[in-house]
């Protein structure tokens, strides 16, 4: 199919004549196919489901269950990921004074071998607020509460196929008499052996402190440890002849403690803190 185009230009009709065209320049051809350019795609989907109920006044109830999915995909090769989470969220609380969350979420990514595509996450978390205790029963206590919780998360943010080998095209060989030239293969891509989740495991505990109105206090502990980081294979030597492929064995361990205060009065109509 070819099209070709031209510009011109018209004067008007004056009196009883018709309008004058003028060419006055035409274009190469213009082909066209139907041939696809490109195309990118994104969707996502969410679901959730939710509960909460106080029975008597003491007992409070919550419960949820979310679904998500995000996918995208575009023209070429391993240019599509997609992604699903289902999430189990619980907590009860008893007259407000002993708390506990538990938390579960399943992960699932293309970008993983299928043995080890699904990552099962849990985490949970205690808490006591002292200050609801008749025996700590103050005017001038407003709050005091302590804390823990442990969770593991994963993430799974890597390059498509990190877990195949890859070959492509080599140099040329001579066989046959008299000596023909054939194309050779040659391996591209090491695969990571036992590519999984980067997990991240944490632990915290703290304790919140409020009083007098407007002293707001907080100490908190933490631990963290990330493993099957994503690293460089160092213990290669540069003689092997391709990239050493990545190994999934880092680690980085975090820990501190933080602590914050705060103060928030009022001078007649001047607020501070």
């Amino acid at each position: 199919n070819v099209r070709k185009f031209a510009y011109e230009s018209v004067t008007p009709a004056v009196g009883s004549g018709g309008p004058v065209y003028k060419k006055l320049r035409e274009e190469t051809e213009l082909s066209f196919g139907t041939k696809l350019g490109s195309i990118y795609r994104h969707s996502n989907l969410g679901l959730s489901l939710d509960y909460s109920r106080i029975l008597n006044n003491e007992h409070n109830i919550v419960a949820k269950l979310q679904y998500s999915m995000d996918r995208e995909s575009a023209k070429g090769q391993n240019k599509s990921f997609a992604y699903m989470d289902v999430v189990v969220f619980g907590h009860y609380g008893y007259k407000n004074r002993y708390l506990i969350d538990v938390a579960c979420s399943a992960s699932a990514t293309s970008v993983l071998a299928p043995k080890n595509r699904w990552g099962l996450f849990p985490s949970v978390g205690l808490g006591w607020v002292l200050s609801n205790e008749e025996f700590l029963q103050a005017e001038w206590l407003d709050m005091l509460k302590l804390r823990a919780s442990y969770g593991l998360a994963g993430r799974a943010d890597y390059a498509y196929d990190l877990y195949k080998a890859k070959y492509g095209g080599g140099r040329n060989y001579y066989f046959k008499n008299p000596p023909t030239s054939f194309g050779g293969t040659k391996e591209k891509q090491l695969p990571v052996i036992g590519l999984v989740y980067e997990k991240s495991h944490t632990a915290n505990i703290g304790i919140d402190f409020k009083a007098f109105k407007a002293l707001s206090f907080s100490v908190e502990g933490f631990y963290s440890r990330r493993k099957n980081i994503l690293v460089d294979d160092n213990r290669v030597g540069t003689t092997l002849g391709i990239t050493p492929a990545k190994v999934n064995n880092g680690v980085v361990d975090n820990y501190g403690i933080e602590v914050s205060a705060r103060w928030d009065g009022r001078i007649g109509d001047f607020l501070y803190n």
